[in-house]
């Protein structure tokens, strides 16, 4: 018989697992879940322990000895490299070296030099153009894809710190009814955090990983 904590468990993986599922499928489900889900239950865990007595207020010449790991830079930006990173390596095992005519397409501008070579001037001339477009579109996504540990960094950082600053100035101007309503919020909004931050890499990777359609 499955003991109450292994029902918890079971239950917070298959959540998990339909969550990832709903926006991945089955297929990708499977190789995504472990990264996905330990992400989820990292950020979640350490906005819940950010709420327990002591933290944030036990301080040392001014400085906490307890604090939320997601107030630290130093941990979205981690979390956001991994992701990231997992994400492009997902695309490029999926898509192989196909991937990465996401940000350099040649083909295109090679085609427009081959016919100026052959003479004839206006198809190259019009292929051309559209291969440079094709490379300037892809240093924006390149771009744009690098832009998402910044994204991702301070999206988690920001509003986790954010919300502990929010707690403790209520607890400060009116420590008895009201700071409970404002943990509850501030439970919620961490698992919230949990869920968009696992929720991006998700729909990241589905998407780096599924052919382009024209």
């Amino acid at each position: 018989m499955p003991t109450p904590l292994q029902n918890v468990v079971e239950y917070v993986c298959e959540f998990g697992s339909s969550f990832i599922e709903e926006m991945v499928g089955k297929v990708q489900e499977r190789r995504m879940f472990p990264l996905i889900m330990t992400v989820f239950l990292y950020v979640v865990v350490n906005a819940w322990l950010a709420l327990l007595p002591g933290f944030e207020t036990l301080k040392l010449n001014g400085v906490p000895l307890l604090r939320s790991a997601n107030t630290d830079i130093n941990v979205p930006l981690m979390l956001s490299v991994i992701c990231v990173g997992s994400v492009e390596f997902w695309a490029l095992r999926a898509r192989g070296f196909a991937y990465l005519q996401t940000f350099v397409d040649m083909r295109e501008l090679s085609t427009g030099l081959r016919w100026l070579a052959r003479g004839r001037l206006r198809d190259g001339l019009i292929s051309s153009f559209y291969g440079l477009l094709y490379l300037a579109v892809g240093f924006l996504e390149l771009i744009g894809h690098a832009t998402r540990i910044v994204s991702f960094s301070f999206r988690l950082f920001g509003n986790m710190t954010a919300g502990v600053v929010l707690t403790g100035v209520v607890l400060f101007l009116i420590p008895l009814v009201v700071p409970s309503l404002f943990y509850g919020l501030e439970a919620l909004f961490g698992l919230v955090q949990a869920l968009v931050f696992a929720g991006l890499t998700a729909v990241f990777a589905y998407a780096a990983v599924s052919p382009p359609q024209h």
